[in-house]
């Protein structure tokens, strides 16, 4: 009531408190948070990029109130930058990037593979391992390994918050990230609803309406593809949005925003060119590609796909070849499935382009 009072807001805050509330009783169990840690290993040890967690030392070393882990060679986002501004080294610049490529692999598995995502993912909770720095028994799930770790992992420290996502949240928003990178900004106004964003009552058309006045700015480049705002400058804009419609904003979403723009605030730092959505959407694609078998929407999402967009993927998105080669036979199934999608998207433009010319054709013998 007191914050109410003094934000001049009829809002009740008590629904915040209490999360507030839960998620610091969270952090203080740590038998809880390795719990937490360990079940997030068990569900990603099949994702190609893995990202890892510590293992976790019981035998009495963790209690209530002291976790225990293996000790993991790393450097943070914090850490890279530093060494790439006051040594000029190039590679800490690769390695802040590939830190980068790593997470927003790891973050989409985390929202549209597994559903079970790190709730607080701020760079400090970060590490680039580099290859051949860790024994595989240094991670949970692999403590009985011995090999020598052979390359580049990306991992997450501090489980002591854990987001669960919806089947149906996260499959609007993969729907965004497409349309998002298209700048179809009405189509990712209607996303939001799907998201949990509206509350009853939301006019889904005027929330469309501000937010293509907010973004339809963006155009296309030289080549034909589309130009899109930063994250940072989307994330701002949505605010603004939210505030005047009053979204709600599900504890998945708050988390996905953070971790997008803590990777492109990394990113930017080492490439100023960085666009986190460029980047994300050819794991969209390869995701979208796994799940529309029996996904009805993700087959209708398909069919939104165009020619710039597979030329995306294809020439900047080389980590959906990356993906394939290193993702076994369901990786070379979605490598085949974007060939075929790219042969049907060029067969529906050529239909389109013979159906001019027969219209055209028409007109004329009309005339004669």
């Amino acid at each position: 009531r007191v914050v109410s009072k003094a934000a001049g807001t009829s809002t009740d805050f008590s629904y915040l408190a209490d999360e507030v509330g839960r998620a610091l009783y969270g952090e203080l169990d740590y038998i809880a948070e390795a719990a937490n840690s360990e079940k997030f290993a068990a569900l990603h040890a099949s994702c190609v990029p893995r990202p890892c967690v510590p293992a976790v030392v019981r035998d009495g070393y963790t209690t209530t109130r002291i976790l225990t882990t293996r000790w993991v060679n790393g450097a943070s986002p914090k850490e890279l930058l530093a060494t790439a501004r006051d040594s000029g080294s190039d590679k800490a610049r690769r390695d802040a990037l590939q830190l980068v490529d790593l997470g927003v692999a790891c973050s989409l598995a985390q929202l549209l593979d597994t559903k079970y995502m790190h709730g607080d993912p701020h760079s400090g909770n970060l590490l680039l391992a580099p290859a051949g720095a860790n024994d595989q028994s240094a991670f949970a799930g692999m403590e009985h390994e011995a090999n020598v770790v052979d390359e580049p992992r990306l991992v997450y420290l501090d489980f002591g918050s854990v987001v669960e996502v919806t089947p149906e949240h996260a499959s609007a928003m993969l729907a965004s990230l497409v349309h998002l990178h298209r700048n179809d900004w009405r189509a990712f106004a209607m996303d939001l609803g799907g998201m949990g964003l509206f509350k009853p009552g939301t006019d889904a058309e005027a929330v469309a309406d501000a937010v293509a006045e907010s973004f339809g700015g963006s155009s296309d480049n030289n080549n034909g593809e589309p130009v899109s705002p930063s994250f940072t400058a989307i994330a701002k804009g949505l605010a603004k949005v939210a505030l005047k419609f009053r979204f709600r904003l599900p504890g998945y979403y708050v988390v996905v925003v953070r971790s997008l723009a803590t990777l492109e605030g990394v990113a930017l730092a080492a490439d100023p060119n960085f666009k986190i959505v460029r980047a994300a959407y050819p794991r969209a694609i390869a995701q979208l590609l796994s799940a529309s078998a029996g996904d009805p929407k993700g087959r209708e999402l398909l069919e939104e796909i165009d020619i710039a967009s597979l030329r995306g993927v294809t020439r900047g998105g080389a980590d959906v070849r990356k993906f394939a080669t290193r993702g076994g036979a369901q990786g070379l199934r979605q490598l085949m499935m974007l060939l075929l999608v790219g042969v049907k998207v060029v067969m529906k433009g050529l239909l389109k382009v013979m159906a001019s010319m027969l219209t055209r054709m028409k007109r004329r013998l009309a005339f004669v």
